[in-house]
């Protein structure tokens, strides 16, 4: 048992300025240090850190706290885990527990040793890439890795050689150990290597501890990639390769790959939050992994039909773990990797906002199945549509699949939310709002656009209302709104604060302090609020262009080049406007 005897004597010998300093820069005295806050996002520091109390404290998220309260939320750890850090840190031997079995104790000891030989494995195959080893680093090189990023995952190379097996023999561990971490098999009365000729890709624990490796030969050799097995530190289901990184860079939500490389290349790249499954297979663990830190995934599995399994695996994974699934489409490209090292990170950000819901990444599956010439497809492809549109939670991407099924098809949206609702569909819910996109969008509906700006204000309000109370929703709603199609700076605000889930309760406090009486907006008609929005927006960013363009003189050559542009500009909007 641990003591609060214990728990202070961690307390006293570690400086919380001297923790924090290495995840926040902090400006200041020892009464008050400030910095910004590495909860959630914000320009302006609120976060404060009392090192003569020891605390710290969030103005702005409301987190706080000791030493150990940082260490729990940061790292995501429990209380004793969090408190093993700090007396890691400061050189303070855990107490021994003298309740537990001499068994227990040796597990303990065996499992301290596996993590030794690891640690010791990543330093020598580190060595070997960087001495260039059968030309190791080259292969690297060309690779497109640059020595930053590199060093960032600890690669390595495992050669030829029995250097490693004799160092640790040499350092007093036994055969028997090596043959349990993993690296080494037993051959008749030999123990062998099991990585070599092999670029090496250390796998972390989320505190950072060397548990696995992953290995890649540097030439056409079969298997190209090796993998340790699961031993009594590594188990594959538990991991996500990369989220020992991913963690402290969570300015977005996850990205969910399926190789090493994809996640090296999209870090180097500038997409921090990458992790992979460490296979195509997402297990119910890792998915609880990933709820510990964010509730949206972006899906870049490779882009071949093992991928697309896998997508639909994880898509049902993540809906069971209460996490919403976006699916990134970078064909014709195999996978982020291939695709980030001939294109863009502008192109790829772009492949970002346009990513499929998950639930139209199924349908689009379901329907190539299907020829909709057919009048038998069509009408076996809607069925089997429908039946997944039922189990679907978002009224939002229900009804925009809807709309969208009746485009392909031309059957009719009663026929279609008939067949997922029965008999409590009701085809108001969209022809009154204008949601069928077969007709042109009218005003004539159950919300009022408002002609004054404090009324557009309650407007827009009325929407965020909404979005602050179904934060799930955001990342379907980005794809048809941006912060700049809101009329008002404090609407822009709120909507680009709501990118950080973590601060929706922050928004619901600026609404408190409001003396606006908000309408309230039901699922069924936010759509349709949504379409008031954009056109509103549209409108506004054709008359500010036309009013620029009277002020402008035809006869003058730079003026002729910015009516080109407007017209363009124009032509664009206005088709806009007319698609809604």
């Amino acid at each position: 048992m641990i003591d609060d005897n214990f728990i202070e004597d961690v307390k006293a010998r570690i400086n919380i300025l001297d923790i924090i300093s290495s995840y926040v820069e902090l400006k200041g005295n020892a009464e008050s240090y400030k910095g910004l806050c590495p909860f959630h996002n914000e320009k302006s520091p609120s976060f404060m850190v009392n090192e003569k109390k020891q605390i710290f404290k969030c103005f702005g998220c409301g987190q706080g706290g000791d030493a150990i309260a940082f260490i729990m939320k940061k790292e995501n750890l429990d209380f004793m885990d969090a408190l093993k850090v700090l007396a890691e840190k400061a050189n303070i031997p855990w107490p021994e527990d003298k309740t537990i079995t001499v068994q227990q104790r040796q597990t303990a000891e065996l499992r301290e040793k596996l993590l030794q030989i690891h640690l010791i494995a990543a330093r020598y195959y580190f060595q070997m890439l960087w001495n260039n080893v059968d030309k190791s680093l080259d292969y690297i090189k060309r690779r497109n890795l640059s020595d930053k990023t590199i060093k960032k995952f600890g690669l390595g190379y495992a050669p030829r050689s029995t250097a490693l097996r004799e160092y640790l023999l040499s350092k007093g561990y036994i055969e028997k150990e090596l043959i349990e971490s993993g690296l080494f098999v037993s051959r008749g009365t030999q123990i062998k290597d099991r990585f070599f000729g092999r670029i090496m890709f250390p796998i972390f624990d989320i505190r950072g501890r060397v548990i696995a490796f992953g290995g890649r030969v540097i030439d056409s050799s079969l298997p190209k990639y090796l993998n340790s097995s699961d031993t009594l530190i590594f188990h594959k289901k538990d991991h996500l390769y990369g989220l020992n990184i991913a963690k402290n860079n969570l300015t977005r939500d996850i990205f969910l790959v399926e190789g090493y490389m994809d996640v090296i290349a999209m870090h180097q790249y500038g997409f921090s939050s990458a992790v992979a499954s460490l296979g195509t297979s997402l297990t119910e663990q890792q998915a609880q992994s990933i709820k510990k830190y964010c509730n949206n995934v972006y899906l870049a599995y490779d882009n071949d039909e093992a991928g697309i399994k896998a997508t639909l695996r994880g898509i049902d994974i993540l809906k069971n773990n209460e996490l919403s699934a976006f699916v990134l489409d970078f064909s014709p490209w195999n996978d982020p990797d291939e695709y980030l090292s001939n294109n863009s990170t502008e192109e790829f950000e772009t492949i970002i906002s346009n990513s499929k819901s998950s639930l139209q990444f199924q349908i689009e599956q379901i329907q190539k199945k299907y020829s909709l010439d057919m009048e038998k497809d069509k009408v076996t492809f809607i069925k089997e549509a429908s039946f997944v549109l039922k189990k679907h939670s978002s009224p939002v991407e229900i009804e925009t699949e809807i709309i969208r099924l009746s485009d392909i098809t031309g059957l009719s949206i009663k026929s279609i939310g008939s067949e997922v609702y029965g008999k409590y569909f009701s085809p108001k819910q969209f022809e009154t709002q204008g949601m069928k996109k077969s007709s042109k969008f009218t005003e004539k509906n159950d919300i009022k656009i408002h002609k004054d700006e404090e009324a557009w204000l309650i407007t827009e309000f009325s929407f965020l209302s909404y979005l602050v109370n179904h934060i799930s929703e955001y990342d379907v709603i980005k794809n048809m709104l941006s912060k700049d199609d809101f009329s008002n700076e404090e609407s822009r605000e709120i909507f680009d604060m709501l990118s950080d889930k973590n601060l929706s309760d922050v928004v619901k406090e600026k609404f408190k302090g409001k003396n606006i009486k908000y309408e309230v907006i039901s699922s069924e008609q936010i759509y349709n609020l949504m379409l008031i929005i954009k056109k509103n927006s549209l409108k506004m960013k054709i008359n500010h262009l036309l009013e620029e363009q009277k002020k402008l003189d035809s006869s003058n050559e730079k003026d002729q080049r910015r009516l080109i542009e407007i017209g363009m500009s124009v032509m664009e909007f206005t088709k806009e406007l007319d698609n809604l």
